[in-house]
């Protein structure tokens, strides 16, 4: 049934108004509620209406936003006088049914003030109340707690008989949100088995917009309410869902050049352009891709650049992924913005005078590599002709010979064919007037390569279910990351070593990768989908950084992944 919400106006002027309020609790106080009726876990509620007390005067137009009952009590009117509101309800509570009336967090006061925590009011029409529960936490895609989340669950429709159905088309039967920890609990729920996942409710409606709003997967395909609340369940934030791929957007940047996003990461260095397939939507003709870059420059990015011929801004176009042809591409104009002509710049890492350099940490899969970063995309062929690369000491400088890694189209790893030898001093220089740039004085870099002594190492064991186990010590200031495939013991425990690393706090995660055949450690983590629904891979977090020193073996830093 369609909600219809109405105001109704009560003590007219002064209390309908949204006029600021005369006094009241301090300032630095949160909003609360502090009565209501029913009170919480009533049974055998037979009202027609519920009244809420709140610690401060609220605007009838924020709480209209706010409320949401599960299941749906049908029509209802909303009066508020001050701190007083009032719901009445048009419609007969349904016998023996729990109900939950939920508040939005995010509601505010007259000056600002929100809850300092979820707010829900449970309550039966019938003699008990529904005495499931589920509990877990969200995580951000950075790991940290997911505090604007809504987690919504859906019971499990193959258990009702029902027919599977897509859970972009149905109502979830509960929704709670995330608290400032990240943490969440669904109380007084049916008994039985639910599939859960997670938004970051970026418009604060308590609703899952799947064009524009990044979820997270449950680890199991179902989860079960119990009368004792799990703590096990931990979701965790990733990209944007799309019933037609994992190509979730494009959005056109200039007659030449589209941004296209990914609804999970991709490892950079292992993309390949010729997947996604850019058509007129009208004769089919293809579009040229001519170069591609990772907008952040991150070794997982799911943000690309592509530039392309030049596209006419009054003509459709089609982009979508190659063998997927038969699911609706999406569909847009170009930009009418002429490509800018900017000066090319280049920056160098390790940046120079670095001693010791730490030559894996701007890109780790590539191992030790200086890492080329240019403001727009060059030729190869040219750069091979514009960089030097010397073993600098006190007898001077040694050519070497070196080999060039192409990241993407603006970035490249440099890599001397014996390798960057530890200890030892290198300079690197590149000639940009060689490569297109204006005449400038050549970027260079010198620096001292890393030693063993310059570095640290983590060490610890995993418990899963899986097969393998892939560990990641990640920075906590940048998105470097060190991976490592952990060896499983004869008890079944997984071992792992993450040696010579930079000396800093790092954040260690692991993962169970689905499958029997051995991974690579730099493969991405599966976080699953909600159309087909696919459960995350398996997943667990170290509590806490984890310091590194030099010539320091951080051990026993242990991680449960658990399904």
């Amino acid at each position: 049934m369609k909600l219809f919400i109405s105001l109704l106006i009560l003590l007219l002027a002064a209390c309908a108004s949204d006029r600021p309020p005369s006094g009241g609790l301090a300032e630095s106080a949160p909003l609360q509620v502090i009565f209501s009726d029913p009170v919480p876990e009533s049974v055998n509620v037979a009202t027609k209406s519920i009244h809420l007390t709140f610690s401060h005067e609220i605007s009838a137009r924020q709480l209209v936003n706010s409320v949401h009952f599960h299941p749906a009590v049908g029509n209802y009117d909303i009066a508020v006088n001050g701190r007083e509101a009032e719901i009445i309800l048009h419609t007969p509570l349904e016998r023996n049914r729990t109900y939950t009336l939920t508040l939005d967090k995010n509601l505010r006061d007259y000056l600002g003030r929100t809850f300092s925590a979820p707010y829900s009011l449970a309550f039966s029409s019938g003699p008990v109340m529904e005495s499931g529960r589920i509990n877990g936490a969200v995580l951000n895609e950075n790991w940290s707690p997911g505090t604007n989340a809504v987690v919504l669950a859906f019971t499990d429709q193959r258990e009702t008989g029902t027919g599977e159905t897509s859970l972009l088309k149905r109502e979830p039967d509960y929704l709670v949100q995330t608290d400032a920890s990240g943490s969440f609990t669904f109380k007084h729920i049916k008994a039985g088995s639910y599939r859960i996942f997670a938004v970051n409710d970026r418009n604060h409606d308590l609703r899952y917009n799947y064009r524009s709003e990044e979820t997270a997967q449950s680890r199991t395909e179902v989860v079960s309410s119990g009368q004792k609340a799990s703590g096990d369940l931990v979701l965790r934030v990733t990209g944007m869902q799309r019933d037609s791929g994992t190509l979730v957007s494009c959005i056109p940047v200039t007659r030449g050049q589209i941004e296209i996003s990914f609804s999970r990461p991709l490892l950079t260095s292992s993309f390949d352009p010729a997947n996604v397939e850019i058509r007129h939507a009208r004769t089919g003709a293809p579009v040229t891709v001519t170069a591609w870059y990772s907008k952040n420059r991150s070794m997982f990015e799911r943000d690309f650049i592509f530039m392309t011929s030049e596209l006419n801004p009054t003509e459709p176009y089609t982009i979508n992924e190659k063998g997927k042809e038969k699911r609706a591409g999406i569909t847009f104009f170009a930009s009418g913005i002429a490509p800018s002509k900017e000066q090319l710049r280049v920056t160098l890492l390790p940046e120079n005078l670095s001693d010791p350099a730490y030559l894996d940490r701007a890109w780790p899969s590539l191992g030790r590599a200086v890492i080329l970063n240019f403001s727009h995309p060059v030729e190869k062929s040219a750069l091979n002709r514009a960089v030097t690369l010397a073993e600098t000491g006190s007898s001077g400088k040694i050519p070497l010979r070196f080999s060039l890694t192409t990241i993407d189209s603006r970035t490249f790893a440099l890599k001397p064919e014996s390798g960057f030898k530890s200890g030892l001093s290198f300079t690197v220089t590149v000639n940009t007037e060689a490569i297109g740039g204006t005449p400038a004085k050549p970027v260079t870099s010198t620096f001292r390569a890393a030693a063993k002594e310059d570095t640290g190492t983590i060490t610890g064991s995993c418990s899963a279910s899986g097969e393998y186990v892939i560990v990641e010590a990640r920075t906590a200031v940048s998105a470097s990351a060190y991976r490592t495939t952990a060896q499983r013991a004869k008890n079944g425990t997984f071992h792992y070593n993450i040696p010579e690393l930079p000396p800093g706090s790092y954040i260690v995660s692991a993962f169970a990768p689905s499958g029997k055949i051995p991974p690579e450690p730099w493969q991405t983590w599966n976080p699953g989908s909600i159309v087909p629904y696919q459960p995350a891979e398996p997943f667990g977090l170290h509590p806490g950084a984890v310091m590194v020193r030099a010539q320091w073996t951080t051990s026993a830093i242990d991680i449960a992944i658990k399904q």
